[in-house]
């Protein structure tokens, strides 16, 4: 598989029910989260890693598919506002192709990054006209492998892509209307510096996030419109720490989750304009529950914010299954979410609306052991 599964995708997993949340002053009934169907490119394997929407009828979730012979596949499925349809992409050559993120700019202006094998791993990014998906030439360093991780956008004319090159170091690429190319970023160190998100605020104010060392700690990096620096966050505990996914809703207020204690809990660190600190987040306890973490936050205001993520239940055949917190300006707290099946259930990324709706896609496994499928819930207000 490619080179990003090993940094940012985790197999644990536990079947949880939690109390349904509501916004602290919210009139509004508690946020519910639904199966919505989604379609499946491959006979042997579909994954969705990535969301973004422009609109609440504009939604794009990319990931990856794979037949019973041949190699994995670009998968993109698009949301009209009444059902998700797959929409072709191009792929580079004739083996292994990801798209690991998407960042919807328009209904007519969408971008979606990952990587696709050569005799290296190779930066892949490709572009939404409105029309159709096509690649766009996007740069490497060095001889060894190139993987772009995520992607976001300031502007049709200013996007940023990050992920990490062969040398185990950040890549950061900019694309500027023209052309992709390689901005200089930052490493801790020479060994495992990687970058699994990004997120915008402003052209000047954009975040970045992943992990460093041999013994994973957590990485933030800053844009302040000239330069990327590294920005210290923390390192709870003594185990490895990795940031998957970052939200920013002001210059003030970043969120940025992950996994902590080799992977074992949930992980969540705020930026307050100043510092970041470490912020509790609820595991799922009990003497069969254990390795939860959480691998995609979104924001739909300071005091709704959510993330999904995955957690492990060894009773009932050590399967993977769905998770969701809620941070509701106070605390972090879990809001059920439903599951595929009785086999393993996983969620990646999440994205919110304009309109209030929250996206979270992965991927399930029927129990008996067929086809890996899409997954795709949604968060509504009842």
């Amino acid at each position: 598989m490619s080179l990003t599964r090993t940094s940012t995708r985790y197999v644990w997993a536990f079947l949880i029910l939690a109390a349904l949340v509501t916004r602290p002053g919210s009139t509004s009934a508690a946020a519910t989260w639904n199966i919505v169907a989604s379609p499946n490119a491959g006979s042997r394997y579909n994954d969705l890693v990535g969301v973004a929407a422009s609109t609440s009828a504009d939604v794009w979730a990319v990931g990856t598919s794979a037949n019973q012979t041949g190699p994995y596949r670009s998968l993109a499925e698009h949301w009209d506002g009444a059902s998700w349809k797959i929409v072709a992409t191009p792929n580079v050559g004739a083996s292994h192709n990801f798209l690991n993120g998407v960042a919807a700019v328009a209904t007519n202006d969408a971008w979606a990054v990952g990587q696709s094998l050569a005799t290296q791993y190779l930066t892949l990014t490709e572009h939404w006209d409105g029309t159709a998906w096509s690649v766009v030439s996007s740069p490497n360093v060095g001889s060894g492998g190139n993987v772009l991780n995520a992607v976001a956008a300031v502007s049709p004319t200013s996007v940023w892509a990050v992920g990490q090159n062969g040398k185990s170091q950040t890549l950061i690429e900019h694309w500027n209307g023209t052309s992709w190319s390689i901005v200089a970023s930052p490493n801790v160190g020479s060994d495992r510096n990687s970058l699994a998100a990004i997120a915008v605020i402003s052209a000047s104010d954009i975040w970045a996030v992943g992990q460093f060392g041999q013994e994973a700690a957590t990485l933030t990096e800053h844009w302040n419109g000239m330069n990327w620096s590294v920005v210290p966050s923390p390192h709870p505990g003594t185990g490895e720490n990795q940031l998957f996914s970052v939200t920013a809703i002001s210059s003030s207020d970043v969120w940025s989750v992950g996994s902590q204690a080799h992977g074992t809990q949930t992980l969540a660190v705020h930026w307050n304009g100043t510092t970041w600190t470490t912020v509790p987040t609820p595991n799922p306890v009990g003497p069969s529950v254990g390795n939860s973490y959480l691998s995609g936050v979104t924001a739909l205001a300071s005091g709704d914010v959510w993330s999904v993520g995955t957690s492990l239940n060894f009773v009932a055949g050590s399967l993977q299954q769905t998770i969701a917190e809620q941070w509701n300006g106070t605390s972090w707290n879990v809001v059920g979410t439903p599951n595929s099946g009785s086999g393993s259930n996983t969620l990646n990324k999440a994205t919110a609306t304009s309109g209030g709706t929250v996206w979270a896609v992965g991927h399930f496994t029927p129990p008996s052991g067929g086809p890996q499928q899409t997954l795709i819930l949604e968060n509504t207000r009842g």
